[in-house]
């Protein structure tokens, strides 16, 4: 910052704001009827903000003054709606490590809708000195039963796609049937919740229960009753089981090679 005051002139303030740059400096002319104010060591800054302002009379702006005057520019332009907080806005990586910062988003009081803004990573990593991270957040009134059930989340860009943090991707658009993206069509039950889920396999053809803490086994009714194990790389046209009765593998459709 740069005062000229004390005179019978409103006093001239200059205010230079840099973000996330420790190695900026500036310096100003000696002579306090000079305005002449420089900055160094920018070459890697990638935004600056100027404040001039001027108080009565030659007013001195004291320390505590500006500093109010900057956090209150500041908080006037933040990008980072309210939902939204990291729990430290700047620090120190060493190189060739790695840190966590936690993101935490609050609907609290947020009308029902979709929600979105853009955090700003800025770093002195060559190449990488800037990276913005999109963030999404929707809001319910009510939420949807499918969501209820497989404790999921719209899949931003993909309308009626969800994403389950245990049972993957399904679309919901015709609930209560759904298509997951392993198994195909299923129906799930009205009598289902979070802890106990009735689904109608449609390439199974039979009922089967799991939960969270069940899944990849699921408890299979009828004709072939009893616990079946699910792979992880099946898809609705090609899918893979074993028997929790006796390990046997078998195929939907039937006679896929069990390799």
């Amino acid at each position: 910052m740069r005062r000229i005051y004390g005179t019978h002139q409103p006093s001239i303030n200059h205010l230079f704001i840099i973000p996330h740059d420790p190695k900026a400096e500036h310096a100003f002319a000696p002579k306090p009827w000079k305005e002449e104010h420089r900055l160094f060591n920018i070459e890697n800054v990638k935004r600056i903000y100027y404040l001039l302002f001027s108080g009565l009379e030659g007013e001195f702006i004291d320390d505590s003054t500006m500093q109010n005057i900057m956090e209150t520019f500041l908080e006037s332009i933040r990008e980072t709606p309210d939902w939204l907080s990291v729990e430290v806005s700047e620090g120190t990586v060493e190189s060739n490590s790695s840190t966590t910062l936690n993101v935490v988003v609050d609907s609290a009081g947020l009308p029902e809708g979709e929600y979105e803004t853009t955090l700003t990573l800025t770093t002195n990593e060559p190449g990488n000195e800037i990276t913005e991270i999109p963030v999404y957040l929707k809001v319910f009134d009510t939420l949807p039963p499918d969501i209820a059930t497989f404790s999921s989340a719209p899949i931003h860009g993909f309308p009626g796609w969800r994403d389950s943090p245990w049972y993957k991707n399904y679309n919901a658009d015709n609930w209560p049937w759904i298509f997951h993206d392993e198994h195909g069509w299923q129906f799930v039950s009205g009598e289902s919740s979070g802890e106990v889920i009735f689904v109608w396999d449609q390439g199974l053809q039979q009922w089967l229960f799991f939960n969270e803490n069940t899944y990849r086994w699921m408890y299979g009714f009828g004709e072939n009753t009893g616990w079946i194990w699910t792979f992880e790389d099946n898809t609705p046209d090609r899918r893979f089981f074993q028997r929790g009765d006796d390990g046997s593998l078998f195929s939907v459709p039937a006679g896929l090679p069990l390799e």
